[in-house]
């Protein structure tokens, strides 16, 4: 293996992996990627809506019951059960 001393960082309290910041005995998530989140625009069709819930879905170790929150049956060709609750709350993460 041949490292590149120029990229290589010692003695860091802290360091970027793969959109985490890991160290201290912890591990969170990039702030450049929470600043991407909060940039987000209202998704205004199915397709966009897939791309956000794949994008969430990999910070799902993060969102307390990822699962139940991402339950899209609608998108996926299934009728869901349960009548259509997302009306104006379910905009307010955006």
């Amino acid at each position: 293996m041949t490292l590149n001393l120029k990229k290589c960082e010692f003695a860091e309290g802290e360091v970027r992996f793969v959109c985490h910041l890991i160290g201290n005995g912890q591990r969170r998530v990039d702030p450049d990627r929470i600043k991407a989140i909060k940039d987000m625009k209202i998704p205004q069709s199915k397709k966009q809506v897939r791309q956000i819930v794949g994008f969430f879905s990999y910070f799902r170790d993060y969102i307390p019951n990822f699962s139940a929150l991402a339950k899209f049956d609608r998108l996926n060709g299934q009728e869901s059960t349960k009548p259509d609750s997302v009306g104006s709350s379910g905009t307010n993460g955006f």
